[in-house]
């Protein structure tokens, strides 16, 4: 009776959630690692690194824009066929590729397909490309590329059939340069950012230009990974599942996450996590370069960034973990969410890229994390809490399970079930700076002295026959109910 009792609370709490197995780690290559002490990171450097990404638990990558431009970000396209020569050649980032598919990783690539700038084709011959472009939209802008010269982004225009279709041959090129039946050279799915359903004073882009456009890609790929990043929050997820994205990064969810307030984490996880309908997921991340990172000079050692790593990894849908949120890398306004990973002490190594040293305040503190040679064999850094997490993403209950809301009275903590058919997984987390005292009410029935604590310390686990545990601060809690 009791099982029946606690698996129809699990049908109640759990209707929409989605079960994923992938965990994602976002790249923005040229801050990542540099192979050939150019001061830039390169496709080679993230070859060299697969063994650190295995290491660390993650089994996908996702590459911030490849493709040639003339800004450190990649954003604005001088074209979406070559990649940028500072990453490397495309026998480089083929390579690359072959080299997480033969490590059972998939890859995915970052595009934003809204603007190209004056050095692209489309404009710099505007006769054979007539109208490809919104020459005289107010969505146009002017900015500063790498070179400190002055240069425009042009918005695309998405209405045209012929501007559809080579962007869509565009895609799958990358989704098969080689032309093989294996595919083997191929990405595993697009992200695309700033989506929306208007742009440039075009409407009903969701339906004309992103249908077709899906449409091709599946034709092509049937089982690619389709993710849209809304451009703002004025859509619903629903939105952009109902044309065919596979998954969305939803801000909402971010916000409530980092947030760190209990009503605005499971609001947001109500709308979202338990609102993903079966066969579409929810991207669960804290950083990026479009939003910046959590982390910055005054907490990037603190124990907050453990409990920000376990809402992360543990709510459900499929974790992003944005690059260098492993070890507390630090939000650095001048290059906002394009950082650099410290591999070990000294500037002066190949590893560390320089790229954006000229761009820093010349009377500016740079707060760096501690670097990844030091952090590896120190079992309290940050970077072996992320490795404790993952490597318990093979658990049944997180790789099959649903999210199953556990309510808990104190305002300071929050506590969920992760439940599949043959495991059920409890995960408390205290949200605040302070230590917390936290009692599961009995809504689920659950014996929690039969139980087997899988992260914490043994002095936070429950007394026989008792709902009570006390957390330190930002204390985070996993147990196994038997």
């Amino acid at each position: 009776m009791l099982r029946k009792v606690f698996l129809m609370s699990c049908l109640f709490f759990a209707v929409g959630a989605s079960a994923q197995k992938e965990v994602i780690y976002q790249v923005f290559q040229r801050s990542f690692f540099d192979s050939n002490g150019d001061g830039t990171g390169d496709f080679k450097g993230i070859q060299q690194k697969m063994d650190y990404l295995q290491m660390l638990g993650v089994n996908a990558i996702m590459l911030s824009p490849v493709y040639q431009s003339d800004v450190n970000n990649n954003l604005y396209a001088t074209d979406w066929s070559k990649t940028d020569t500072a990453y490397g050649s495309l026998n480089e980032y083929r390579s690359l590729v072959q080299e997480a598919h033969r490590r059972k990783m998939k890859v995915y690539q970052d595009l934003d397909l809204r603007y190209v700038n004056d050095k692209h084709e489309w404009y710099t011959d505007k006769t054979k490309y007539k109208d490809y472009l919104l020459l005289k939209d107010n969505a146009n802008k002017e900015y500063t590329n790498a070179n400190r010269e002055h240069s425009q982004a042009i918005a695309v225009n998405f209405k045209k059939g012929e501007v559809r279709g080579e962007i869509v041959k565009m895609l799958q090129y990358w989704i098969n340069p080689d032309g093989s039946s294996s595919y083997y050279s191929g990405v595993d799915g697009f992200r695309f950012s700033n989506v929306s359903d208007d742009f440039g004073g075009q409407s009903n882009l969701l339906r004309e230009f992103w249908v077709p456009v899906i449409k091709g890609l599946r034709d092509t790929k049937v089982d690619l990974l389709i993710m849209a990043s809304p451009a703002d929050d004025k859509y619903t997820n629903d939105d952009f599942y109902n044309v065919g994205f596979d998954a969305v990064f939803d801000r909402k969810l971010r916000d409530g996450i980092v947030s760190f307030d209990k009503k605005k984490l499971e609001n947001a996880i109500a709308t979202t996590i338990l609102n993903t309908p079966e066969n579409k997921a929810q991207m669960v991340f804290v950083s990026g370069y479009d939003v910046g990172r959590f982390a910055n000079a005054e907490n990037y050692k603190s124990d907050q960034l453990k409990a920000l790593a376990a809402l992360n990894v543990f709510l459900g849908g499929k974790p992003v973990i944005y690059y260098g949120e492993e070890l507390g890398t630090p939000h650095i306004d001048e290059v906002k969410g394009m950082e650099r990973i410290i591999w070990q002490r000294g500037d002066t190594l190949i590893s560390n890229t320089q790229w954006y040293m000229p761009f820093m305040k010349a009377d500016g503190e740079l707060y760096e994390a501690r670097p990844v040679a030091e952090q590896i064999n120190d079992k309290q850094s940050l970077f072996s809490f992320y490795k404790q997490l993952l490597g318990l993403k093979n658990h049944p209950a997180l790789t099959e399970g649903q999210y199953v809301a556990m309510r808990n009275e104190n305002e300071y903590a929050v506590s969920f079930l992760r439940v599949s058919k043959v495991e059920k997984l409890l995960f408390v987390i205290n949200l605040s700076d302070e230590e917390q005292r936290i009692y599961l009410n009995p809504d689920i029935i659950i014996k929690f002295n039969n139980s087997r604590m899988l992260l914490g310390d043994k002095e936070w686990d429950f007394v026989r026959g008792g709902r009570a545990i006390t957390l330190p601060p930002y204390g985070v809690a996993v147990w196994q109910l038997l």
